[in-house]
């Protein structure tokens, strides 16, 4: 019983590091890796589990052959294009772009299947974020007298207010960051406990994260307390379900909240996002089917450790935005979809669609235990499909956290409760 606490202990902890890994790393290096760190706990315990077992879940079986795949037409595309790249490199890429995915995998399977309540898990992180929480919002009433918290600098002001960063180094990660406290304190409404306080706690963090004033944070919030009103006020049937008609309704809702962004980064032809959609799009067109290869083009592998031969030849070296400078600035990275036509080509862009339907599919179909894990897992969906249009999310370290927090949250009812059928 006592290992079985101490888990509880040492995975409400690992969740917690996981959302201030950005600030832990502004001092340690070493929490650079962190992400990566949780990737390989998790694939390690999996890959024990299925040496012991000697089965796995058919639905886990496709994505995992999917992503085996996938690196596989990276590597082609490395292997038949001038931009060869040196193995480290490779390897880099192959984890920037993967880790989520076998994380979904890996660490989903551990939390049905481990003997431990998932309830005790999420309260005590709860515990925790509450505390988090609550000193976010002090910050945002008192940090603007002292003068911390907040982006000062005149040139990142929006709408004629600076944004709200807490102690993370940009408004823009924090906002990353409030996603993960919504899905905490949602699935701990799961539990049928302190319905009313947590609530208070959903409405706290979205107003901190408003006060970031991003674009995304605007959409999300909406979505978010538009799908809680369908589910808990329009939609009495006790199976969560979200009608067609009320998807269509959320994505117009979103797109036109959306829209002042959408054309400031899309269709103006100068901002890098534009200019990384337009490139990606040539490169899988000139290299078709399979792209350009891992570690070249839209990734933090194509510039941290060696800046990619194909961007001088796209000229990139040349645009401010684009270079990567001593300090490590760059909006490089600043996309996903552009990078995944870059690196893998039309074939790796159909992959990853199936990949991703698949992910859905047996998120949903885990997620069917109460309307609040629903909730939960629906607005991650969203949030990751959004963001993925605008940025690299998949291979963020923001994205590790939120991933554990769903694999435990879908298990908070029914432990134990199988995704698919054995082979």
């Amino acid at each position: 019983m006592k290992k079985v606490q101490m888990k509880y202990y040492y995975i409400t902890i690992m969740v917690i590091i996981s959302l201030f890994q950005r600030v832990f790393a502004q001092y340690y290096k070493m929490f650079s890796y962190y992400d990566e760190f949780i990737v390989m706990l998790f694939t390690i315990m999996f890959f024990f589990r299925l040496i012991k077992q000697k089965k796995i879940m058919k639905i886990d079986m496709y994505i995992i052959c999917l992503i085996f795949a996938l690196i596989l037409i990276g590597i082609f595309g490395n292997i038949t294009t001038k931009y060869v790249r040196a193995s480290y490199l490779i390897m880099d890429g192959i984890i920037v772009w993967f880790k989520s995915f076998l994380l979904i995998v890996c660490s989903i399977s551990f939390f049905s299947q481990e003997k431990m309540d998932c309830r005790k898990i999420i309260k005590k992180i709860v515990a925790c974020t509450k505390v988090i929480v609550i000193m976010a919002f002090i910050g945002l009433i008192v940090g603007k007298f002292l003068g911390v918290w907040f982006e000062n600098t005149n040139s990142r002001m929006r709408y004629g207010l600076h944004a709200y960063k807490f102690v993370y180094d940009n408004a823009a990660i924090f906002s990353w960051y409030c996603i993960a406290y919504m899905l905490i304190f949602t699935f701990n409404e799961s539990i049928n406990e302190e319905k009313k306080k947590n609530l208070v706690y959903l409405i706290l963090t979205s107003i901190i994260w408003f006060f970031t004033l991003r674009s995304r944070a605007f959409v999300y919030i909406t979505c978010y307390w538009i799908i809680y009103l369908i589910l808990f006020k329009l939609d009495r049937n006790k199976i969560p379900k979200i009608k067609k008609r009320y998807l269509i309704f959320i994505a117009i809702i979103a797109i036109g909240i959306a829209i002042p962004a959408i054309q400031k980064y899309f269709l103006n032809s100068d901002t890098s996002r534009a200019i990384l959609l337009k490139t990606g799009i040539k490169i899988a067109k000139e290299n078709f089917p399979f792209g350009v290869g891992f570690a070249n083009y839209g990734t933090s592998a194509s510039y941290i450790k060696s800046y990619s031969a194909l961007y001088h030849d796209l000229g990139f070296d040349k645009i401010y935005a684009l270079r990567y400078n001593e300090g490590g600035i760059t909006e490089l990275a600043d996309c996903y979809w552009p990078a995944v036509l870059g690196e893998m080509g039309w074939i790796g862009l159909v992959l990853f669609i199936v990949m991703f339907l698949i992910i859905a599919k047996k998120l949903i179909r885990n997620a069917k235990t109460s309307k609040w894990t629903y909730l939960a897992t629906v607005f991650f969906m969203i949030t990751s499909i959004f963001s993925s249009m605008v940025t690299g999310v998949f291979s963020s370290d923001a994205m590790i956290s939120y991933i554990l927090i769903v694999s435990i949250g879908i298990n908070i009812i029914k432990r134990g409760e199988k995704s698919g059928e054995d082979t």
